[in-house]
């Protein structure tokens, strides 16, 4: 016969809510190291919301601006608390906009 005591219980609970920001961490390492194995495998370089700016040519604004309202402006990636762009898919986005002019 297995009885529970209400302190097991209490322990118990204390472990598993110990345990969930953990696991949500794990899953946060998990995701961004995964970013950036794609990165790696794809050599290219991952650039920041100024340096997507600098070669565009606009301001910084302008690229959270075109993230939002531009279907075709690429998706950036996210790095744990970082936000990069993939400097091909840069490049693309200028030559698809060259091109339809």
């Amino acid at each position: 016969m297995n009885i529970q005591l209400p302190i097991e219980n209490a322990i118990q609970n204390a472990i598993e809510n110990a345990i969930k920001p953990l696991e949500n961490e794990i899953k946060t390492l998990k995701q961004m190291l995964q970013s950036f194995d794609q990165s790696k495998q794809s050599n290219d370089e991952m650039l920041t919301d100024i340096q997507v700016a600098k070669i565009l040519g606009i301001g910084k604004s302008t690229v959270w601006h075109k993230r939002k309202n531009d279907p075709a402006f690429p998706k950036p990636i996210k790095i744990g608390d970082s936000t990069r762009w993939s400097k091909k898919e840069i490049i693309q986005y200028i030559e698809n906009q060259e091109n339809k002019i």
